[in-house]
C-alpha cells in the first residue's frame, strides 16, 4: 500500500504508512466538503479554508511540493467556521512521496497531526479522523480499530490552537 496511488472521493491519494488492516493517505488535491456540518456552523463553502484552498494557497503550496527537496510548507491562520470566529493558525504541508521518504523519521507521528475538515471536534484533542470508503468520517484513529480505509488528508495541524 505505501506509495500506491488511489483514486477515492474525487482526489488522487497516496499511500503513507501501513496500520493495522489499513493504510493512511495522503492527499495531493483539493479538500472535499463532506466533513463539513453547516448546522453547526462549520460550513466548508463559506469557510475561508474553501477559498484560499481555491485561490492562491494550495497552488503555491503545490509549486513549493514541486521543488527540488520535494515539500513544502506554508504557514497560515484559517477561519475555521462559519462566523463562529474561532481561528487557528496552521501549519500546512504537501510532500511528494519522495519528501515523506527523506523525512520518515521526523515527521510527527499519527496522534500529532489534525485533520482540519472536523474542527468542531478540537475540544477533544489532537488526533486524526478516519474516513470510510464512502467518505464519511467516524471517531478519531485507534489502532485497535478494525478498517479497510483510513486516509490521510494533506491538511495538516502540527501545532493548533484555537484563539
Amino acid at each position: 500500500m505505501i506509495g500506491r496511488v488511489i483514486r477515492w472521493g474525487g482526489l488522487d491519494w497516496v499511500g503513507f504508512r501501513e496500520v493495522d488492516r489499513g493504510a493512511f493517505f495522503l492527499s495531493v488535491a483539493a479538500l472535499f466538503p463532506a466533513p463539513f456540518d453547516a448546522g453547526r456552523g462549520v460550513g466548508f463553502f463559506g469557510s475561508s479554508l474553501f477559498r484560499q484552498m481555491h485561490e492562491d494557497f494550495l497552488p503555491g503550496l503545490k509549486r513549493r511540493a514541486a521543488s527540488e527537496d520535494g515539500s513544502g510548507f506554508r504557514v497560515r491562520e484559517f477561519l475555521m467556521t462559519d462566523g463562529a470566529g474561532g481561528r487557528a493558525e496552521a501549519t500546512v504541508g504537501l510532500m511528494s512521496w519522495e519528501g515523506v521518504r527523506r523525512r520518515s523519521d521526523f515527521i510527527p507521528p499519527v496522534d500529532c497531526w489534525w485533520w482540519t475538515r472536523s474542527i468542531s471536534e478540537g475540544a477533544r484533542g489532537t488526533g486524526i479522523r478516519a474516513a470510510a470508503s464512502d467518505g464519511k468520517t467516524f471517531g478519531y484513529f485507534d489502532s485497535s480499530e478494525a478498517s479497510e480505509v483510513w486516509v490521510r488528508p494533506m491538511i495538516c495541524l502540527v501545532e493548533k490552537g484555537l484563539k
